[in-house]
C-alpha cells in the first residue's frame, strides 16, 4: 500500500508528518512518553508536508509545509515504512512555513504570536520569559491570517493557556493561536499594571 494512493475527501488533507527528534540538542534521548507531549515546549514538530487534499480544501496546496494543531491523531494516522501519514481537517492547520520553519503565511482566523521579550523576569542571574501560569501574555503579531482583525506587527494581549502550541525558531519562542484568543490590541505604551512589572 502506498500513501500516495489515498484520496482525502471534502476538507481533509493527507500530510506526511515530520518526525519528532530522538534526542535534545545536548544529546539526551527523549522518552516516547515525553516526545509526543505538546506541553513540553521546544521544537514541537507538529508539522509536515501536504501530499493530497480534498475537493473542498481552500487554503493550502499539495507540496506546502504546514504546522497543525497538537492532538491525538492515533485514529487518523497510518505508518508505512516507518513514515507517519496523518489525515486531518483543514481547520486544524495553523500556518504554512518554509523548510527552515519560518512561518510565511497564517491561515484564516489564525495568528503567529511572539511574546514580548522585554517582559522577562530575573531570577538570580537568570532571565526567564513570560511564564505559562501568568494570566495574560503581551507581544507582537508575526503573521496574521485573513479575518483576524489584526495585522502583522500589531501589539496585542492574549489570554494565557496551557494549551498553546509553542515552537522555537531562530532562538525565539512563538505561539500559534486563533483570533478568538485575542483580548485587545495595544498602543505603543503597555498598560500601567504590566509596565510596572518590567
Amino acid at each position: 500500500m502506498e500513501a500516495q494512493k489515498f484520496k482525502p475527501i471534502k476538507k481533509n488533507v493527507l500530510i506526511q508528518a515530520y518526525e519528532w527528534p530522538e534526542k535534545t540538542k545536548s544529546g539526551i534521548y527523549i522518552p516516547d512518553m515525553l516526545k509526543y507531549n505538546p506541553d513540553r515546549g521546544g521544537n514541537d514538530p507538529w508539522r509536515g508536508k501536504i501530499l493530497a487534499i480534498g475537493s473542498e480544501v481552500e487554503q493550502v496546496c499539495v507540496g506546502e509545509i504546514v504546522r497543525y494543531q497538537p492532538g491525538n491523531y492515533n485514529n487518523s494516522t497510518i505508518t508505512l515504512g516507518r513514515i507517519r501519514y496523518v489525515f486531518l481537517d483543514e481547520l486544524l492547520i495553523y500556518a504554512v512555513e518554509d523548510i527552515d520553519e519560518v512561518i510565511i503565511r497564517a491561515l484564516k482566523n489564525r495568528i503567529v504570536f511572539l511574546p514580548d521579550e522585554s517582559l522577562e523576569k530575573k531570577y538570580g542571574s537568570l532571565y526567564l520569559p513570560q511564564r505559562r501560569e501568568e494570566h495574560l501574555l503581551y507581544g507582537t503579531i508575526v503573521r496574521a491570517g485573513e479575518g483576524t482583525e489584526v495585522c502583522t506587527g500589531d501589539k496585542i494581549v492574549i489570554e494565557n493557556k496551557s494549551t498553546w502550541q509553542y515552537f522555537d525558531s531562530a532562538g525565539k519562542r512563538y505561539i500559534l493561536t486563533d483570533k478568538f484568543n485575542i483580548l485587545a490590541k495595544l498602543g505603543d505604551e503597555l498598560p500601567d499594571e504590566q509596565a510596572s512589572r518590567t
